[in-house]
């Protein structure tokens, strides 16, 4: 008993982390004005290389608390940049200062302030700050905090030397990109350019020697669709190439090229492509290459839409009335830039006024003076009495004058008055009808094309975050959530939607400016209230593969949807969200999966350069072993061991998932893992070996024993195992939360077969027998998983296997003791195993892991004499 528990708690501690003490690094807070600086002590314990946990202490070596009076600590797992900032930020904004009499204390509690402000991009309460003002500062605090992330981890590196976290890639994504609609006229687009595709593969290859070739309309389920427009649209049209007279450079005639021709020349060179199948190549180019000629095909309806006999399109049409509004509004700009100038001339002259009856007043006071005062004049300094005259004269021609000047400007005052009556009172309430004319026009324009620009296919999407889960070397779930923001549509295409004979009309026009406008106007913005400025979210159907290459060249044939009830309204191809993932190499990589993880964007990417490194799961983490203790085991007359361990590792091997068409998100796939693994059946040393039974019969009256063991017995004292299970199929249905799995495998195992004898007279054992013996097992093997919860989950197993005993002449291997027994029946029959397991993780970041699992094995025509097994178990990682 002693070394049962002894083992047991050998493997328990093996779980347990050794916590390595980091040397603590010293950070400088400082206030809003880059002074007063104060140092905070970050120290660290180290479990593993990947968890992490910090405690913050002042410089007397004491720990900050919260509000309930705890030290200030924090878990970092996963350790790495992001996780790190967030929960040391956290960390900070935990801290509770009770006193804050003193100024060292004020400036410890500003400088908290300043570093979260600048992580979050906060403005200083006393300073408007500028965007780049801002920015540059989180930059700044960004760069200091990455010198602690760099600091610990390379000294948690160099004590855990072993544990490293390799770099798997490098993952880039956009955060604009186009959308299209999931239907055409009411049908599913997968389906129809699947079939369209098919369809046009078989002309191709069939007419692979003709000059001529014309794709027709598929009849039987589209037959009554009308789609002859598109197609007359790939058989005439891709583009115009003009001829010109070299004499007088004009257009004497031009030819037309089709899509056809282009598929038609794809595939021939293809085929000549060594080592690719030609059909299948040319197939995927058709399915992905007719979306966007469909989108292009719809595009240039809307942009070609005129009235019946009209050679007017709905883009010159609008080019027109916006010209003639813009000119209206030119107008209108123009009257009230002369408004404005009438009555700054208004004010301008009512100042003159002002001046010019001040000096008439002058004037007049002197004159006044002159005539009427009893003084003498003689201070003017007058010589004789004809320079008096003069002098009268002149006061009297100068009043005049500038009563002159004074009825002058009343005049124009008056005029310009008159003038800023008639444009407020008629010119401007003019211009206003004109433009509500014209806008009325482009209204009636917008509205008899309504349905036309609901059908456009394409639109633009802006993203706002992003969420990846990666899980064992698949994208198992992806959303993207983002705002539709305006339709897409090519402005080159509207250029060359207008006839090159009226181009010339149109060079003055702002194309740009008034594309712009064009999602502005009041109709517009009617049609496409339920589409604009929406969010949507889109997500995958089924997990896409993460672990090859060509894994990642296949990338560009999934797309993500955005459901309306159980309705795809949306598709977004996935290579527009992940624009690339460049994987790294090393010898003897060939699985270039990350870790499994959650990845947010734009959240992850601390560069915010819509790029973020993935990195492989650390060393410690490559094996794991379960370690299992039966409650069987504890009764003397079972010997299904105490303690058992299982040391597995699973590995992606075709990455590949497939729609299974029951239900939404249900997929399969085929060959997808292989898990190989190591059993440590029989830790304790009591019951490992096998005893041999004994049969008895009576040939001519003399009794013969014949030893046997039956295969039950074999595999209960099974000590050790190892083999591989190959994954043949497995079956997901996410909304029932479930998964089935069927797979292969095979085990080579050993176990110890004994012939021991008693005497009963001195109890004394004689040891007869005593063989190592090699055992295989084949099975097929059924696994129904459960997965409501990443904290907890189940399955069930069934698994039937073959079992093959080398030839012994010291005793035989049966199935069933009672046909040896009774007739020396030599019985192979199979044996089976039901299974019933379940798991509990109390924490997501943790790396504890409990097990509970009930096994029963026995022969295939169901006798009695089967075994149970009833464990508990515990994960652990293997660190060497």
């Amino acid at each position: 008993m002693k070394l049962k528990l002894t083992f047991i708690l050998l493997f328990v501690s093996l779980g347990i982390y050794a916590q390595k003490q980091i040397q603590p690094y010293s950070y400088t807070l400082r206030d809003s004005k880059n002074e007063n600086p104060q140092t905070i002590f970050i120290y660290a314990n180290a479990e593993a290389v990947n968890k992490v946990t910090f405690t913050l202490k002042n410089t007397k070596n004491e720990a900050y608390k919260d509000k309930d009076g705890n030290d200030i600590t924090f878990e970092v797992f996963p350790f790495g940049e992001v996780t790190f900032r967030v929960k040391f930020i956290e960390a900070i904004n935990n801290i509770e200062i009770t006193l804050i009499d003193s100024e060292e204390e004020k400036q410890v509690v500003e400088g908290f302030q300043t570093f979260t402000n600048d992580f979050s991009n906060k403005s200083d309460s006393n300073k408007a700050e500028s965007i780049k003002e801002k920015n540059q500062k989180r930059g700044n605090a960004i760069n200091n905090f990455r010198n602690v992330y760099q600091f610990f981890n390379a000294l948690i590196i160099t004590a855990f030397q072993y544990d490293t976290e390799p770099v798997a890639g490098i993952l880039k994504y956009n955060d604009e990109v186009t959308v299209i609609k999931k239907s055409i006229e009411g049908i599913d687009t997968e389906d129809y350019f699947k079939r369209q595709a098919k369809l046009l593969q078989k002309i191709i290859i069939n007419n692979a020697n003709s000059d001529n070739i014309i794709l027709k309309q598929e009849n039987g389920k589209y037959k009554n669709i009308d789609l002859d427009c598109f197609i007359s649209f790939l058989n005439n049209k891709k583009d115009e190439i003009y001829k010109f007279n070299c004499d007088n450079d004009t257009i004497s005639d031009f030819e037309k090229n089709s899509y056809i021709d282009d598929f038609f020349d794809f595939h021939q060179n293809s085929k000549k492509r060594k080592g690719h199948n030609a059909q299948v190549i040319l197939k995927n180019y058709l399915k992905k290459r007719l979306k966007e000629l469909y989108n292009e095909y719809e595009l240039s309806k809307f942009l070609n839409l005129k009235e019946k006999d009209s050679s007017i399109t709905f883009v010159e049409e609008y080019l027109n009335l916006k010209r003639l509004k813009t000119s209206c509004e030119k107008e209108k700009e123009d009257t009230k830039n002369l408004e404005d100038v009438l009555k700054n001339e208004i004010i301008s002259l009512t100042s003159q006024l002002e001046n010019e009856n001040k000096n008439v007043k002058e004037v007049i006071k002197v004159i006044d003076f002159y005539w009427e005062g009893d003084e003498d004049l003689t201070n003017l300094n007058l010589i004789d009495e004809e320079e008096e005259k003069e002098f009268k004269k002149n006061l009297l021609s100068k009043r005049d004058s500038l009563k002159q000047v004074i009825d002058t400007i009343k005049k124009n005052i008056t005029l310009s008055k008159k003038n800023v009556t008639k444009i407020n009172d008629s010119i401007i309430p003019s211009i206003n009808k004109n433009l509500i004319k014209k806008q009325n026009e482009i209204n009636f324009l917008i509205a008899k094309y309504r349905d036309n620009l609901v059908r456009l296919p394409l639109w633009n999407l802006k993203i706002e975050n992003i969420e990846i889960d990666l899980n064992d070397g698949f994208i198992e779930h992806i959303v993207v959530v983002g705002k539709i923001h305006k339709p897409y549509i090519d402005k080159v295409s509207i250029v060359n939607s207008i006839d090159y004979k009226t181009r010339g009309e149109y060079a003055d026009l702002n194309v740009q400016k008034i594309l712009e406008d064009f999602y502005s106007e009041p109709f517009v913005k009617e049609i496409y209230k339920n589409l604009i400025n929406v969010d949507l979210k889109f997500e995958n159907e089924f997990p896409i593969g993460f672990s090859s290459k060509t894994d990642f060249a296949d990338l560009d044939n999934y797309n993500l949807y955005a459901f309306e009830g159980s309705e795809k309204a949306f598709s977004l191809a996935l290579t527009d969200v992940i624009d690339l993932y460049i994987q790294r190499h090393q010898n003897d990589r060939l699985n270039f999966s990350p870790k499994d993880q959650v990845i947010r964007l734009p959240l992850d990417d601390l560069d915010e350069n819509k790029e973020v490194e993935l990195k492989k799961e650390t060393s410690s983490k490559i094996l794991n072993a379960n370690i299992f203790t039966d409650f069987n085991g504890f009764k003397e007359s079972e010997p299904n061991g105490l303690v058992q361990v299982e040391i597995e590792k699973q590995i992606p091997i075709w990455t590949k998932r497939m729609d299974l068409g029951l239900g939404r998100s249900s997929n399969f796939g085929l060959f997808n893992y292989a898990n190989f693994n190591l059993t440590w059946a029989k830790v304790n040393e009591e019951d490992r070996e096998a005893q041999v039974k004994y049969a008895e019969e009576f040939i001519n009256n003399e009794p013969q024993i014949d030893k046997y063991i039956t295969y039950l017995d074999i595999i209960r004292h099974e000590n050790i195992s190892t083999g591989v299970d190959l994954n043949l199929a497995s079956f997901d249905f996410p909304l029932l939360k479930t998964r089935l799995e069927l797979n292969v495998g095979g085990h080579y195992g050993r176990l110890k077969i004994v012939d021991k004898v008693t005497n009963e007279d001195n109890n004394s054992t004689t040891e007869i027998l005593k063989e190592n013996v090699n055992i295989i097992r084949l099975y097929p093997d059924a696994i129904l998983r459960i997965r409501p919860d990443e904290r907890f989950g189940g399955y069930l197993r069934y698994r039937p296997f073959k079992l093959i005993v080398p030839n012994n002449e010291e005793f035989y291997a049966v199935s069933s003791a009672k046909d040896f027994e009774e007739n020396r029946e030599l019985t192979k029959d199979w044996l089976q195993r039901y299974e019933l397991g379940a798991f509990f993780t109390p924490s997501v970041s943790s790396d504890n892991k409990f097990f509970f699992r009930y096994r029963y094995t026995n022969t295939s025509s169901w006798e009695t004499n089967g075994y149970s097994e009833v464990q508990v178990g515990y994960l652990m990682y293997l660190k060497l």
